[in-house]
């Protein structure tokens, strides 16, 4: 039987938490990739143009670094708050049942169909096939990002592997 709770417990054998300065830190490496536009406009306002440029400059870059902080912000705001994105142990295992919402579902072994492990790397995702469709969720798998999780893909593998003990195909692609 599928139930729900709030948040995936964090005392199962196997947890998966979210690593969220490998997030952050994307957030903050894309502004230094851009941060040379608005530090041409404050040069070329400073050195030729004049204080109309230079504002446009100084907008800019306050722009650009305040819209990081709160997308970075926020970001870590949802990922800290919402607890682990997995936890398995013998009986079956809690899972999220979306990246942002911290409602998790608890899937026996029993009642899941199949497992797989799609895409390279950390693009990959895990996906979860219950028996009986949940009518709140609908026909979809479950959903796992590895982006964001602080275990390998092969550690995650093996884990429920060794934690479902043979009960469920589990495949990677």
């Amino acid at each position: 039987m599928v139930e729900s709770a709030p948040r995936v417990p964090s005392g199962m054998p196997f947890v998966v938490n979210p690593r969220v300065w490998r997030t952050l830190a994307l957030f903050w490496g894309i502004l230094l990739l851009f941060l040379p536009f608005p530090l041409f406009f404050i040069v070329l306002g400073a050195v030729v143009e004049g204080p109309v440029v230079l504002g446009m400059g100084v907008a800019l870059l306050a722009f650009m670094v305040g819209m990081t902080a709160l997308v970075s912000f926020i970001r870590w705001r949802l990922l800290i708050y919402r607890g682990p994105f997995l936890g398995a142990g013998p009986e079956g295992f809690w899972i999220r049942v979306r990246p942002y919402s911290s409602t998790a579902v608890w899937l026996p072994w029993s009642e899941i169909r199949a497992i797989e492990m799609v895409g390279p790397g950390l693009l990959g995702q895990l996906r979860v096939y219950p028996v009986q469709v949940n009518p709140a969720h609908g026909p979809r798998p479950y959903l796992f990002s590895l982006f964001g999780a602080d275990r390998s893909r092969e550690e995650i593998l093996r884990q429920l592997t060794v934690l479902s003990a043979g009960r469920v195909p589990i495949a990677a692609r």
